[in-house]
């Protein structure tokens, strides 16, 4: 069976710009459409948001649907309890939404840091098979 050619997207001549605006701070779907508007996408903003969703390994729902207003920085999607503990526990590579979200629980709660940090040092302790640093 032959292998089917690989699908061009509108966004594809775009994507390397976008993730680099992405990782300098530009977090509105919408105010990047517009950037890739005067470059001569002619595609939807929606278009942007799921290729940056894709792009960036994240469900389409952490990503606002609307910007909200020049110079200002759209609120974080509350991620879903099972994500935060990966997030917390540090289990997978971060993309950059992810370690935003991450860097705003830990600032939000010194309990949430505190236990953060527990839970890495009893892992670190039970992982390392260190028995006598358990005891006492």
């Amino acid at each position: 069976m032959a292998a089917r050619p690989c699908r061009v997207r509108p966004l594809d001549p775009f994507g390397v710009y976008l993730l680099r605006r992405w990782e300098d701070g530009c977090r509105s779907p919408t105010d990047l459409w517009r950037e890739l508007q005067s470059q001569g996408f002619t595609g939807s903003r929606s278009a942007v948001r799921r290729h940056l969703a894709r792009s960036l390994g994240v469900p389409l729902s952490a990503l606002p649907r609307r910007s909200r207003g020049e110079g200002q920085r759209p609120a974080l999607q509350p991620p879903a309890p099972r994500a935060v503990v990966w997030l917390l526990l540090g289990k997978s590579r971060q993309t950059p939404l992810e370690a935003d979200i991450l860097r705003a629980l830990l600032e939000s709660s010194g309990t949430v840091s505190r236990a953060r940090e527990l839970v890495l040092e009893f892992e670190r302790l039970v992982g390392g098979r260190r028995e006598n640093d358990l005891a006492g």
